[in-house]
């Protein structure tokens, strides 16, 4: 059994002091995405410090119908938490119903806590059960409950319409917050090659809609592209692909002609902003991450 417990958020602000606030900005609880793959996060807690500390969930942006959550982490220790678990607090028992919640949570850390998050994408498969039954998933698969059914494997693993992830992916280091209103932000890695897609979010956590400025760079620096969205109060907007024709396709047309690959975007919002890129594979869906700076 983890070494996590979910509780109601009123009885831990009783309970403890406050942390700092930080951002956790790419929390997949199950998203089911292109190319068959299906898309969860693990976030990892560690206390270095001598005594127990807390981990709150005290906000998220996206998907409605979060429930805050708390998580006490032993001295010495490192929890691993899944995307699932943080979306839905105290129902993290139950099956996993929620249409594809996807978003960016917000945490209350003592001092002594580091959080990491990772990335999961993969092709689902079936962890220890029987068939006909449920299972839960371990944290670090995705953490939801699935129907068992299917094939047993010799490893006792068996297949199910929603199995766990066993994918892996890249790792954040969540230790900052949003950008302050007016601020050049630069997303330094993309990349225009068309056998990958990059997909850009826009965090908004304001209470009012965001006119965000995406200005994108080829590989030579020159004639960025510049267009405007609106990001609606207190969601999350992602631009898929964002190298095709109907966004930005003159970038890669440009760097086709320099037989180049590399691009960046300098990002400006009228409300706090927290932007990040996905560059994913194609082929096997294998994925970078670009973190703004």
């Amino acid at each position: 059994m983890a070494c996590w417990a979910t509780v109601a958020l009123l009885a831990f602000l009783a309970a403890g002091a406050q942390g700092a606030e930080i951002l956790l900005p790419a929390i997949a609880a199950r998203v089911e995405g292109a190319n068959s793959a299906i898309w969860a996060s693990e976030v990892r807690v560690t206390n270095f410090s001598s005594a127990p500390k807390t981990f709150r969930i005290v906000d998220w942006i996206g998907t409605p119908g979060w429930i805050p959550s708390a998580y006490s982490i032993p001295p010495g220790a490192t929890t691993s938490i899944s995307g699932w678990a943080i979306y839905v607090g105290s129902r993290a028992n139950e099956r996993s119903s929620s249409p594809n919640p996807f978003g960016a949570a917000v945490a209350d850390v003592e001092d002594g806590l580091s959080v990491q998050t990772a990335i999961l994408t993969g092709n689902p498969r079936g962890e220890y059960g029987t068939v006909g039954d449920f299972a839960r998933c371990s944290q670090w698969t995705g953490g939801w409950v699935y129907d068992v059914g299917g094939v047993f494997y010799p490893d006792g693993t068996v297949t199910g319409d929603d199995g766990c992830n066993q994918g892996a992916g890249p790792v954040i280091d969540n230790d900052s917050s949003f950008f302050p209103a007016g601020t050049s932000i630069l997303l330094p890695w993309l990349h225009t090659d068309s056998k990958r897609r990059v997909n850009i979010s826009l965090v908004n956590p304001d209470a009012v809609a965001a006119t965000v400025t995406l200005s994108l760079f080829p590989a030579d620096g020159a004639s960025p592209v510049v267009s405007s969205f609106t990001v609606e109060a207190r969601t999350v907007l992602q631009i898929n692909d964002i190298f095709a024709p109907r966004y930005f396709g003159t970038v890669r047309t440009r760097n086709e002609a320099l037989k180049a690959a590399a691009a960046r975007a300098t990002i400006v919002s009228t409300t706090r902003l927290y932007p990040l890129a996905y560059v994913i594979s194609n082929q096997n869906n294998t994925v970078s991450i670009s973190l703004p700076r």
